[in-house]
């Protein structure tokens, strides 16, 4: 039975029947013949996972065996099936079935540690992920997180400038946005950004478009709630919001209940205009050449995490600013993310890694202070 459509095929809970009816993940890829065959971007994607799965690495997805399907002569198609270790459910599953106040402190410290390690694990490999966000990590039943989906996975070249159109669009890095050259430090980006939301509940910047992503990331229109009301059964929250760029004060009625958890965290929180969690760049930050204007922007100050994530430690409000900044060469880069004092505090015992022999690669483009 199909489980799961993704944008690179769909995804089949299914036995292996030579390995005593083991549970596996079927990945249906219907990829387009081209005149040299079958394209590079199916090749790349499953030459990655039989390189990675030599390592078998605790928080990247195993590819056990790869099938042929039939050839689709008119479609000029061939269906492949990749057959996966099977995983319980995606990350976004286990924040929709947990239930109120949300997740433990230490719980979104140790799903956290374990995905910073899977893309560690990457990067040290020279490969950037570039789709990182919950629907693309996996978690299993006794909490262990595995990095999946590597259709947009592509090995790192010093010299490549890689494609403007990857990463879901509320997870992309101010640079991928911008249209601009990026490396490994887009998928620390969208790891801050989970791991926001690991906190919220839901997703820290919701853009509608680009430039809507890049006015979400620089201006985080902040609300607090004024009162619950019932009309025909259904319980209503009311929210008082600087919805416009102009700061201009209205009420709305919101029923969303991801919404209403999302806002519900600023009751009693003193309204501030114009607000941004990391702040407009400067005009010099700003890079040449882009589409985006400067200022096409308002500018504002930036503000503490705290004010967004009351329930955030010090140390992990200092992790997640140096995940989400707007410099990516400023970014911090996964080793030093790892060794963070996050985790360190309160007696905390990560993950314990596989022994690796890694041939650990600088790659530039992040940096830590």
């Amino acid at each position: 039975m199909s489980f799961v459509a993704g944008a690179y095929g769909t995804v089949y809970k299914a036995k292996d029947l030579s390995n005593n009816g083991m549970i596996v993940a079927l990945k249906k890829v219907r990829v387009p013949l081209t005149d040299d065959g079958v394209p590079m971007s199916t090749l790349r994607e499953i030459s990655l996972l039989k390189q990675l799965d030599t390592y078998d690495h605790p928080n990247i997805v195993r590819l056990l065996d790869i099938c042929h399907g039939q050839r689709l002569e008119r479609e000029q198609q061939l269906v492949l099936f990749l057959v996966f270790e099977h995983v319980d459910q995606d990350l976004a599953c286990y924040l929709e079935r947990c239930p109120d106040p949300g997740l433990p402190p230490t719980r979104i410290k140790h799903l956290v540690f374990q995905i910073l390690s899977g893309v560690d694990f990457l990067h040290s490999h020279r490969i950037i992920h570039r789709d990182l966000k919950p629907q693309n990590i996996l978690v299993t039943n006794t909490g262990i997180v595995k990095l999946a989906d590597f259709g947009l996975a592509k090995t790192y070249d010093f010299e490549m400038r890689l494609t403007s159109v990857v990463v879901t669009l509320w997870y992309r890095a101010p640079e991928v946005l911008l249209g601009q050259p990026y490396a490994t430090s887009v998928d620390i980006w969208a790891c801050g950004c989970i791991m926001a939301e690991l906190f919220r509940r839901a997703p820290l910047f919701n853009g509608s478009s680009e430039g809507d992503q890049l006015d979400k990331i620089f201006h985080y229109a902040n609300s607090y709630l004024l009162c619950t009301i019932d009309k025909h059964n259904r319980k209503y929250s009311l929210y008082l919001s600087n919805v416009d760029c102009q700061s201009k004060l209205y009420y709305f009625v919101c029923s969303c209940a991801s919404e209403r958890r999302r806002r519900e965290s600023y009751k009693g929180e003193r309204m501030v205009e114009g607000q941004s969690v990391i702040g407009t760049p400067k005009e010099s930050d700003w890079p040449e050449n882009v589409s985006l204007l400067w200022s096409s922007f308002i500018p504002r100050p930036a503000i503490s995490l705290h004010t967004v994530i009351p329930e955030i430690c010090p140390n992990g409000q200092d992790l997640m600013q140096k995940m989400l900044r707007f410099k990516n060469i400023t970014r911090i880069d996964t080793g030093s993310a790892l060794n963070h004092p996050y985790f360190q505090e309160d007696g905390y015992i990560p993950l314990q890694m596989s022994t690796l022999n890694r041939s650990h690669v600088e790659l530039g483009g992040a940096t830590s202070d």
